[in-house]
């Protein structure tokens, strides 16, 4: 006799079968399955980077000095200066530092602002490194 039931011994093709027709299927398909994953992907990266400002902004989607709130210009500012640093050594970029950030459980140091606001809180601090 078998280790496995019929039901298992069955459900490995059918596991095949579905890993192979969606392969297919993306082939002949190739186009408008790379507009659903573009879609996908752009709207997923939106979302995330509205939760990730939206807790970093003491829960509102706005900056924390002015109250401006349009998405398309707001960012996240390291409190404490090191973004730059932080960038130039190529760790946490874009949406990756969101996924950190949300995977790490939203720690401190961080705060929404806009970019203006983030460019005079630079200046302020002196953040700006003279070549």
């Amino acid at each position: 006799m078998s280790d496995i039931s019929d039901a298992e011994f069955w459900n490995q093709f059918d596991v095949e079968y579905g890993k192979n027709y969606w392969i297919r299927w993306r082939k002949k398909h190739k186009d408008e399955y790379n507009a659903y994953r573009r879609d996908y992907c752009r709207d997923s990266r939106r979302r995330l980077k509205a939760e990730v400002l939206t807790h970093y902004g003491n829960g509102n989607l706005a900056c924390v000095r002015c109250g401006f709130l349009d998405i398309r210009a707001l960012c996240l500012d390291h409190v404490n200066g090191g973004g730059t640093r932080e960038r130039r050594e190529g760790k946490n970029i874009g949406v990756k530092l969101y996924r950190t950030l949300k995977r790490e459980g939203y720690p401190e140091g961080y705060q929404t602002l806009c970019y203006n606001c983030n460019t005079i809180k630079a200046h302020e601090d002196g953040e700006y490194e003279k070549p």
